[in-house]
Order: C-alpha cells, then structure tokens, then sequence
C-alpha cells in the first residue's frame, strides 16, 4: 500500500495522528483525517513559538468539539533559529529559505509523532502522521515539500520496522484550493479554519506576517470570512485547561 501519492492523500483507513497546530492547514487535515481514519488522535507542539498560547488554545477547542484525544508536547532548548528569534513580515520571496523558516522543525514533530503512535497503537503495522502542509509554504519552506516527506516517510518506516503513513493531502494544493476542497468535500469544516489561528505573532492577529497574508488571501480568494480573534484561555495554562475539561 502507497503512502503519498500523485494527489497528495493515501487510500487508506486505519489509525492515525493529525499535527495539529491549530492553523488553517492543519485544521483541514483534520477533517480529512476524520473523514479517512477510524481512529483518529492529535498532537499539539510548544517549542516557544510567539504565537503559542493562541495557536494551542485553538487546537485544543477544534479536537474537543470534535472528540479527538489531543495532547500538548512541551519542547524545550530544541529549536532557536527562524520565527523564534523574531516575527517577520510578509515579504515577496527573495531567497530559497523563508526567513521565518525553524531548521529541523517538521523532522523533531515527526519523529515525536513516530514515537506516539508506536505507544498509542503498538500492535498495528500501518500507522498515518497527518501533516498540514500546502504548496505555497513548500516554496520557502523546505520541510514541507513533497522530497522531505517522502524521504521522512521512508525514514520513519525504517525506524520502526513498520509502514508508516505522511500523509499530506493538500501538499501540492495552495491553500484557496485547499479551502474549496474542504468547502466541497467537508463543508462543516470550513467554520473551523474560519476561527482557526495562523498569525505568527503572540499578540495577533497582526495582518503583517506571512501566515496572516496567506490567509487573508485565500480566504478572500475563496468567499469567505476570516473570522479568527485572540483566543480565551483560562488561567493562562493550556495543558491544564485540556486536562480538566478531560476530567469533567
């Protein structure tokens, strides 16, 4: 069985662990996830990104509303170049490597994920990592072009001795098609990325920085309304606030 093929997708349903950062990709990987998978489980990073309270805040929400076991992995001291030394704004493309560009940050997401899903479900011989990745990010983020993940997904497989699935089914879509293939193939899915969090800023959104612009310009191109806003959190703790409303 193939892992990612011409379109970007895998004809498969099994188990498998959305990235889930709470941005508009990720969030229609969600979706499509759910709509392939008969299990499905999501996985959030803090690594120290400025925006993290709110993207996490956010994809924490979106995998409660929707049943998802989600589960917050605090890195520390991994990762340092790129947007966490600051926040740039959105510039036409001059160089091959995007200056908000964090060396290495899919490969550590990845291979945190690989380790997951080997405890989650450690008697399956085929598992899926679900990744949000899109053609325009591709362009001046190499981390998420078709050669890393492809390369990633044989890496991973050999790790483990099993079949492991990268699936990312809107890698050669730019994100105004992945918005009308959502709104055609999962339509409840559009509310979501409509209040879904892709501003790099920790006070945002900015409407500056490349991940605002993008959106702004797919969602316009697509019809639609962005609808994202600072998020409420409660008592300042992410994880904590996901662990209690477990609890109830």
């Amino acid at each position: 069985m193939s892992g990612i093929d011409e379109k970007g997708a895998i004809p498969f349903r099994g188990s498998a662990c959305v990235l889930l950062s709470g941005g508009m990709d990720s969030t229609a990987c969600l979706h499509w996830a759910l709509s392939k998978h008969k299990e499905v489980r999501a996985l959030g990073f803090d690594y120290g990104q400025p925006h993290r309270d709110a993207e996490l805040t956010v994809a924490g929400t979106l995998a409660r509303k929707h049943s998802v076991p989600f589960e917050i992995v605090v890195l520390a001291d991994t990762m340092h170049a790129g947007l966490l030394s600051g926040v740039p704004k959105h510039e036409l493309p001059t160089q091959a490597i995007h200056r908000a560009f964090v060396p290495g940050r899919n490969l550590i997401f990845l291979s945190i994920a690989l380790g997951r899903i080997c405890q989650w479900w450690p008697l399956v011989e085929e598992l899926d990592i679900v990744i949000g990745a899109c053609a325009e990010d591709a362009a001046g983020f190499p981390d998420c072009s078709q050669d890393f993940l492809k390369a990633a997904q044989k890496a991973l497989s050999a790790a483990v001795a099993r079949q492991i699935h990268v699936a990312s089914p809107y890698s050669k879509m730019t994100k105004e098609q992945m918005l009308r293939d959502v709104e055609l193939r999962f339509p409840s899915g559009i509310e979501d990325i409509q209040v879904s969090w892709s501003c790099y800023a920790g006070k945002g959104p900015c409407g500056e920085c490349t991940a605002c612009v993008l959106r702004s310009r797919a969602l316009a191109a697509a019809g639609l309304e962005d609808l994202s806003a600072v998020p409420v959190m409660h008592g300042g703790d992410t994880h904590r606030d996901h662990v209690l409303k477990g609890a109830e």
